[in-house]
């Protein structure tokens, strides 16, 4: 276990908060999610806009550190090896979305390749179901 992991989980366990079940994880994951949401809510900045607006960048920030250390205490407390599921999803959409396909810095108007991917790979996930 990482130092990182050791401190979130010494935090739970001082707290009495490693008892928490998952669905409160996932509550709160979603929640932190849509708090850093709103700081987008009616605007539509550029990475460039964000980071040359420092008071906005430290609050999305700070939404995004919400959201990882639960995502974090909720790997640790269910025993999942986060870094080896990130790979495994990497590899997996790496697969799925091949960067000669998709590698553009701007597609036409209502290019259809990502949803044409996309549907493919759910029929073909609901046919291995």
């Amino acid at each position: 276990m990482s130092e990182l992991e050791q401190r979130i989980l010494k935090f739970l366990q001082d707290r009495d908060w490693d008892q928490l079940h998952p669905s409160d994880h996932a509550k709160s994951i979603s929640i932190e999610a849509s708090e850093l949401l709103e700081h987008f809510q009616w605007s539509h900045e550029t990475i460039q806009e964000l980071a040359a607006n420092p008071e906005k960048h430290a609050k999305v920030s700070g939404e995004l550190a919400d959201i990882m250390i639960y995502c974090l205490q909720m790997a640790i407390l269910n025993n999942i090896d986060w870094q080896a599921e990130v790979t495994k999803k990497l590899d997996k959409i790496e697969n799925k979305y091949p960067a000669e396909v998709f590698k553009t810095r701007q597609k036409a108007a209502g290019d259809s390749t990502y949803w044409e991917v996309k549907n493919a790979a759910r029929k073909k996930s609901q046919s291995e179901e």
